[in-house]
This record gives structure tokens, C-alpha cells and sequence, in this order.
């Protein structure tokens, strides 16, 4: 397997856990919203598995870096009062600002609760 398709399989297990770390949350009205949510690159995943490898323990603390990230950049488009994310309308645009913080916070509280756990 050469290194763009093990890339590839890592970002998709990051995915994977972050959408059922979502899907866990019982609330489909948030799978939803956190489905319009643009995933970007995931550079932030792709430097930890340079750095730690693509072991299970590797894709979680991915999981959780991406997730904050997410949470930021939802607080960030409210602060900006930002219409678009990444070519596509922002979830305060589209939705609210209210749902944005709250779904951010979410996220956060989310992977916050992860990483303590994290073993």
C-alpha cells in the first residue's frame, strides 16, 4: 500500500470516529448540522499520524485535535460574522449564530470528555 492510499485510510478512520463520536450523542437535529460542516484538509490529523503513527490510540487523539478545531472555527465564522466556510455557507449564516456557539460547544465539551478519558 503506498503512503497516499494509508493517508487516505487514516483520514477515513478519523472521520469515522468523529462522525460516531456525533452519532453517539443521540441528537439527529446536531448530525444534521454537523453534517453541513465543511471537513476541511485535516492537516492537523495528518500531523499527528507523521508524527505518532496510524495505531487506534493515533486516530482518537486525530479525532479529538479535528474536533476542537471544528469547535474554533464554528466560534470563529459567529466572531467574524463570516456568510461562507471553505466556499460553502457558514453554520451561523445558514442556521444562526446561536446554533453555531452551541454546536461548537458541543463539539468542544465533546472532545474535551474524550481526551480525558483518553488512554
Amino acid at each position: 500500500m503506498n503512503n497516499l492510499q494509508t493517508d487516505s485510510l487514516f483520514l477515513n478512520s478519523v472521520d469515522e470516529c468523529i462522525r460516531g463520536w456525533v452519532l453517539s450523542l443521540g441528537y439527529d437535529g446536531l448530525t444534521a448540522i454537523f453534517n453541513c460542516i465543511p471537513h476541511g484538509k485535516r492537516l492537523r490529523a495528518m500531523l499527528v499520524y507523521s508524527i505518532a503513527g496510524g495505531n487506534d490510540d493515533c486516530i482518537k487523539l486525530a479525532s479529538i485535535i479535528e474536533l476542537i478545531h471544528m469547535a474554533s472555527l464554528l466560534h470563529d465564522d459567529v466572531i467574524d460574522d463570516s456568510i461562507t466556510r471553505r466556499g460553502v455557507p457558514s453554520i451561523n449564516a445558514s442556521i444562526g449564530s446561536k446554533v453555531a456557539i452551541m454546536v461548537g460547544d458541543i463539539l468542544y465539551a465533546k472532545a474535551f470528555s474524550k481526551l480525558v478519558y483518553f488512554d
